[in-house]
């Protein structure tokens, strides 16, 4: 069953939800008032009604019949006038003080609960504004020092060059560069800190809204309870009012709280949370723009690395909010279900910062591999990753993973997905790429390795020949079979294509990385990576 923290996250919703706590509060106010103006015209009754307890006095003394009669009537406006008594007091002090009580306490839970939201909205909006600056400016040093090396180079070729100039000149490039490595260094700084500003929001958010969830069950449920004070007052008027008792009271036994918030959130509600991620961009990405390739390619290095570092501090963070999940789940009586609730949150926030991250680092890899004249790989959320127009002008890159993936379905991603790129340029120019947790295979799902991550088999040229004979002389010689668990197509000739749930007829393992076998008497090599043995 949905709730707040579900259905009050899009455009407007935290908007729309406080506009609807403020009706509920006015709605409480008016039913307040309702009960002291009744209470009040009750005990004006009393007072007309007394009135009336001197003439009936003359009334009754006397004789007969007549006068007992009136007696009668004496009795009868004794206890009607005690019994508006005992409604107007009732009204009062059950119903409407306790209710007046109630709406303070609950402004003053709801005002706590919508600073704190407001805070971090704020400080949201501010992150993403710095965010903003910190990107042009670090573009703008890249693109200056860039032409300034241009400079640099045709200076030398000119015929004015000396190499006290060049020198000068070097010298100056070089505090540029520094200028240029703070301002990215600054960049990526606030990409991490506007994240971080987001997850305090949706903490906010989500701590809000489960508040203003039980504030409005509590609400409903004091004016049922309110109204069924009311109801049975009304009902020992007497007969004219049972007619009327018996509706109130079945319109107040239908009322259900749950049912008022599930059509508050259907008729209301503005959608579920959809992240949104801001991805960090330089302008070594863009390839039209005129740039050393030698440089290029040494910056995008550098950057792939400062990434990677980022998300292995990340999945150390993870790994201990994992550890106390699982404290969590091991011993249930050790947190109630908010602490439980708000661990969950930061896993999922991790995991978020995480995804950010290697997104970042796969826009990087692509452009690197489109300078290498490379394939470009593929990734698991590479189709979620959009382009949006910044308010200040220009696009930004975001990631817009949806609900369900982000929080239940997405399998598990990690640095090893460029570790091909060390086999290409070298340990020294990629940097230090972390090595996938070993909890980065417990969740459900796979991701197929990456073409390039299969391994190289330049090597393995002259060996294959000798699979190129008949292969009935390999019928009787299968080691074992293998399932396959990730599609492949097959890239060269003496490849096999396979799919996933294929059963192969192992014949050779050609090296720990390409393997030989038979599929539906097809016989070639296959990934090894993609297969498993039985």
């Amino acid at each position: 069953m949905p709730d707040f923290q579900d259905a009050f996250w899009a455009d407007q919703g935290y908007d729309e939800l406080k506009k609807y706590l403020k009706f509920g509060n006015e709605y409480c106010k008016e039913v307040a008032g309702f009960l002291q103006e009744r209470s009040e015209i009750e005990m004006v009754y009393v007072k007309n009604l007394q009135r009336l307890l001197p003439r009936t006095q003359k009334l009754k003394d006397g004789m007969g019949t007549l006068c007992g009669a009136w007696n009668t009537v004496q009795l009868q406006l004794d206890t009607e006038i005690e019994l508006h008594r005992t409604i107007s007091l009732g009204l009062l002090e059950e119903a409407s003080k306790p209710l007046k009580s109630f709406i303070e306490n609950q402004t003053r839970v709801r005002k706590v609960a919508e600073l704190n939201i407001e805070k971090t909205s704020k400080l949201l909006a501010e992150r993403k504004s710095e965010q903003f600056k910190a990107k042009r400016v670090a573009l703008v040093k890249s693109r200056e020092h860039e032409q300034m090396l241009q400079q640099l180079e045709e200076f030398k070729q000119s015929d004015k060059a000396t190499d006290e100039k060049v020198s000068k000149f070097q010298e100056k490039c070089h505090r540029n560069q520094d200028l240029v490595v703070r301002a990215d260094r600054s960049y990526l700084d606030l990409v991490v800190k506007s994240e971080r500003a987001r997850h305090e929001w949706e903490s906010s958010m989500a701590k809000g809204c489960r508040s203003f969830q039980n504030l409005e069950l509590e609400r409903i449920t004091e004016l049922q309870d309110t109204l069924n004070k009311y109801n049975s007052h009304m009902s020992v008027i007497g007969p004219k009012y049972t007619a009327m008792s018996e509706a109130l009271k079945q319109a107040v036994h239908d009322i259900d709280a749950d049912a008022d918030i599930q059509q508050l959130i259907v008729e209301r509600g503005t959608g579920p949370n959809q992240p949104v991620q801001i991805l960090y961009e330089s302008m070594e990405e863009d390839l039209t723009v005129p740039w050393n390739e030698e440089r290029r390619r040494a910056n995008l290095n550098d950057k792939i690395s400062q990434i990677s570092s980022e998300t292995e501090k990340e999945r150390k963070t993870r790994e201990g909010v994992r550890s106390l999940q699982e404290v969590y789940t091991d011993t249930p009586d050790f947190a109630d279900e908010e602490a439980r609730d708000d661990v969950d949150l930061q896993v999922n926030h991790s995991n978020a910062m995480i995804d950010l991250l290697q997104c970042c680092e796969y826009k990087l890899a692509s452009a690197l591999a489109k300078l290498n004249r490379e394939t470009e790989r593929s990734f698991a959320l590479s189709s979620y990753i959009e382009q949006c127009k910044e308010r200040q002008g220009g696009t930004s890159s975001v990631l817009k993973v949806p609900l369900g993936v982000w929080l239940s379905e997405r399998p598990e991603r990690d640095s090893d997905f460029y570790a091909a790129q060390i086999d290409r340029y070298g340990s020294g120019q990629v940097g230090s790429l972390p090595s996938s947790s070993a909890d980065d295979n417990s969740l459900s799902g796979h991701t197929a390795p990456l073409s390039d991550d299969v391994g190289d088999r330049t090597h393995l040229d002259s060996q294959t020949s000798r699979y190129s004979f008949d292969q009935e002389s390999f019928d009787d010689g299968c080691m074992s079979q293998v399932e396959v668990l990730y599609d492949y197509e097959g890239q060269q000739d003496g490849d096999i294509t396979i799919r996933t749930g294929d059963m192969i007829n192992l014949h050779d393992k050609v090296d720990e990385n390409w393997w030989y076998g038979e599929l539906n008497d097809q016989f070639g090599m296959f990934p090894a990576a993609y297969v498993r043995e039985i």
